[in-house]
């Protein structure tokens, strides 16, 4: 059985690189994007099984990502991410579900390792 795929989309290396070895301690196969852009080309390559999305970006918002995510008919996880104000969490929250999609998981920056954990349990090959 194949590993499941993660797709990390942040701007801080330093965090996508914490996300990442946690990921793989786990069990995922991970890839890191670093713009919604950047996410589009790795899709193309291979449909994540799992997608954690910072919502505060330079280029392009989570929110729109998501939106993109949604149009492109992603149907795995989704988790949002913020270190900035918790309602951009909500509206990216809410745009999803009025989507008629499964509400994404939440969680606020910085994140705890438990915290991190339990978020990517449900999609983790261990």
């Amino acid at each position: 059985m194949s590993r499941p795929d993660m797709v990390i989309v942040d701007d801080e290396p330093d965090f996508a690189a914490f996300v990442a070895t946690v990921a793989e301690g786990m069990g995922f196969a991970v890839r890191l994007a670093e713009s919604g852009m950047a996410l589009r080309r790795l899709y193309g390559e291979r449909r994540p099984d799992l997608v954690m999305l910072d919502i505060v970006m330079p280029d392009e918002d989570g929110i729109e990502v998501a939106r993109w995510l949604h149009e492109a008919a992603y149907a795995g996880g989704l988790i949002l991410i913020s270190g900035h104000n918790p309602l951009y969490l909500k509206m990216a929250a809410v745009l999803r579900e009025l989507a008629g999609e499964r509400p994404p998981v939440i969680l606020r920056k910085p994140i705890r390792l438990a915290e991190l954990r339990a978020a990517m349990q449900p999609w983790a090959d261990t």
